[in-house]
């Protein structure tokens, strides 16, 4: 029950965000394919869509999975500290930017990544913090590389 709550507060939090900056919202019917969250919106008289997949924490994690590489425009984005107002965060990452990452820290050679395809950790270290600071969550940059939507990080 605590986990439900706590992804509920996610996106209760994120759908908040991204309305302020006029990023409009839907909920997918169920999300057998991962996609929590479909944010949509109307640029240069086209409209664009950007499936999302949240992770949501009271604490830190960071997680991939082989199974996000299936959704090519897929974000995955990870909110952290979200039972306190004031430490909440976000970071939002492709496929490939959360690959590379778990590649420099060499989860993709740890047994959890060989056997089942995925990797999770509650550390953030320094280290891991200077690799995710580029991906801190920015709604007004979220679809800064339409049409592909390729990217959601301030750089």
């Amino acid at each position: 029950m605590e986990t439900l709550k706590t992804e509920w507060k996610g996106s209760k939090w994120l759908i908040k965000k991204l309305t302020r900056a006029r990023i409009k919202i839907s909920k997918p019917h169920d999300d057998e394919e991962g996609i929590d969250l479909i944010a949509y919106k109307a640029l240069r008289n086209k409209f664009f869509f950007m499936p999302l997949h949240l992770r949501t924490s009271s604490s830190t994690h960071l997680s991939i999975r082989k199974d996000y590489r299936k959704l090519p425009n897929l974000k995955i984005i990870f909110i952290w500290y979200i039972n306190d107002p004031e430490k909440t965060t976000a970071y939002c990452f492709s496929y490939a930017e959360l690959m590379e990452i778990a590649e420099q820290k060499g989860w993709t050679k740890h047994n959890r990544w060989l056997e089942s395809g995925r990797y999770d950790t509650r550390r953030s270290g320094k280290d891991v913090l200077k690799l995710i600071e580029p991906f801190r969550f920015n709604p007004q940059t979220l679809f800064d590389d339409t049409p592909s939507a390729a990217s959601c990080n301030n750089s």
